[in-house]
């Protein structure tokens, strides 16, 4: 169970974000609502893997056909990338949560793309938290975008440097308090990027309307409208998003051509190897699941970032339990950890998995949250003792090798099977079509073991400002049938009363609605009466 906390504590939080709930009405936002096309994602997943895989499809096309309409913004953010470097200086990414991920995974194709050569260190990619970030989010840190602001004079950011900031929606504070940092630092106009219409942002956050408005910043809008699950916008909004910044960094001559050609390969490998057998992938996986056992990803170097990402952020998406941590007490093993093929111990792991060394925040305030040594708790080597014992017998365990160094086909190997993906040799599509099909992979496995309803995401777990307003909107879908339903002020109550009391894996959206629902029961009962 989560840490209780007394009728006093909670209510003062649920005071606390009362007080500035205005600031996170984000249900207007489109990347927050439901999706069409996928309004039966729960129930396909459970019945047709086949079609599910279909709908996904379907979205990113739309999604990728947005961006081949934005091509010029991103040519012109390509120029101001190379003419920087060009000058000496370094590009800096920032994000928080999945664009945090998304910026660190580009820095690793980067350096690897540049290794031993001049350019290798002149990415720096940052997200809130630190690199801990990556595999365990820190409560609420991206609340403060005097955090961001601090991360970056830290990294050394300065004079002549570029910064772009990437946030899904574009009203993340910590992405924010980066910009307004750098342009007190450098001349060099940071580029915003982001996935909702700029109007509608105006209107709902005003930290967004500033940004906006601001003529010194640059700003790039890919509007491509909700998520395939709604509000989950580690899928379609930041898959976009990494691939402009890819595409903006390595493609150099004849861009408009070579970005669509690129693109519509994208397109065209993913939609080739949607074949049976990553249907029977997700099968077996959550067979696994459903049978109480684990799972363990050991992945090559190269696709250890794509499955990183993945597999931390389905803790808060559906509500699992997160990454075990060796130092730190944990309720049970997460139902799936990632290791790295043929690493010794944690800080070795950590540096194929980043390709550099590791950049924790030692920041007094923070008690050792974002620590090295806590980060190394995390310990994904393939020879270390989570693998090897915290994670129980080899007989309740299913083990998933990830083979590939981005200049061939991809291998998955599991329960005596072996799927090949024939993929170009090329490291940057492959990271772009990986991340798409495991993306949609997970999001299919956990709608076969009931961790959202409909495209609705039920498990969300609502850790900070931005995630309590969704679990709270969400809640009011989810009850709008009823003849007198309870306004958002109500069920935010409702919601803090029991934040602290559900299971790690619980789903509070679900609890809520069955208070609501069984509140509502009792109400038109005695009413009858």
């Amino acid at each position: 169970m989560s840490k209780r906390k007394n009728q006093k504590e909670w209510q003062r939080e649920l005071e606390t974000f009362l007080k500035v709930k205005d600031q996170y009405h984000l249900g207007e936002l489109p990347t927050e609502k439901p999706h069409s096309k996928s309004h039966n994602l729960s129930f396909l997943a459970k019945t047709s893997i086949r079609d599910a895989y279909q709908v996904f499809f379907e979205v990113d096309y739309d999604a990728i056909n947005v961006l081949k309409n934005n091509l010029s913004y991103v040519e012109e953010m390509g120029r101001a990338i190379h003419a920087t470097l060009a000058q000496g200086r370094k590009i800096f990414i920032s994000g928080c949560g999945a664009t945090g991920r998304l910026a660190l995974s580009i820095e690793k194709l980067w350096r690897d793309s540049h290794s031993n050569r001049p350019l290798e260190n002149r990415i720096v990619a940052f997200m809130a938290g630190g690199d801990l970030a990556f595999i365990h989010s820190l409560e609420s840190f991206e609340d403060h975008p005097e955090f961001g602001a601090r991360q970056l004079r830290e990294l050394g950011f300065a004079q002549g440097d570029m910064l772009i900031a990437v946030t899904e929606g574009g009203e993340t504070p910590f992405v924010i308090g980066t910009v307004w940092e750098a342009l007190k630092i450098s001349h060099n106009s940071p580029y915003f990027l982001f996935c909702n219409p700029q109007a509608t942002l105006c209107q709902v956050a005003h930290r967004s309307k500033e940004i906006i408005e601001d003529q010194s910043i640059k700003k790039i809008c890919f509007d491509i409208g909700p998520m395939c699950l709604a509000g989950s916008t580690r899928l379609q909004a930041t898959t976009i998003q990494q691939t402009a910044l890819c595409m903006a960094l390595f493609i150099r001559d004849n861009f408009i051509f070579e970005a669509s050609l690129f693109l519509d390969s994208i397109l065209s490998v993913y939609e080739k190897i949607r074949v049976e057998s990553l249907y029977e992938w997700a099968e077996f996986e959550s067979h696994t699941y459903l049978n109480g056992q684990f799972c363990n990803y050991v992945a090559s170097p190269f696709l250890s970032s794509i499955l990183l990402t993945d597999t931390t952020e389905r803790s808060p998406t559906f509500g699992l339990p997160p990454f075990e941590n060796i130092n730190e007490e944990y309720v049970r093993p997460g139902p799936c950890y990632l290791f790295i093929a043929k690493t010794q111990d944690a800080l070795s792991a950590w540096h194929r998995v980043l390709s550099r060394a590791p950049r924790a925040l030692e920041w007094p305030e923070l008690l050792g949250k974002a620590s090295l040594n806590r980060m190394l708790g995390f310990d994904l080597s393939e020879n270390g003792p989570i693998f090897t014992n915290l994670r129980g017998p080899r007989d309740h365990q299913s083990i998933f090798h990830f083979l590939g160094d981005g200049h061939g086909q991809v291998e998955i190997r599991f329960n005596k099977r072996s799927i090949v993906l024939s993929m170009p040799s090329h490291p940057m599509l492959q990271t772009i079509v990986l991340k798409m099909l495991v993306n949609a992979h997970s999001t299919i496995v956990m709608g076969r073991l009931g961790r959202y309803s409909n495209n609705i995401m039920t498990y969300v777990r609502p850790s900070n400002f931005k995630l309590i307003d969704r679990a709270i909107r969400y809640i009011q879908y989810l009850v709008q049938d009823l003849s007198r339903p309870p306004g958002y002020d109500e069920i935010a109550k409702i919601l803090f009363s029991k934040k602290h009391l559900t299971s790690v894996d619980g789903s509070i959206v679900e609890e809520v609605v069955a208070a609501i629902r069984k509140a509502d029961r009792k109400t038109a009962s005695s009413i009858t009466k």
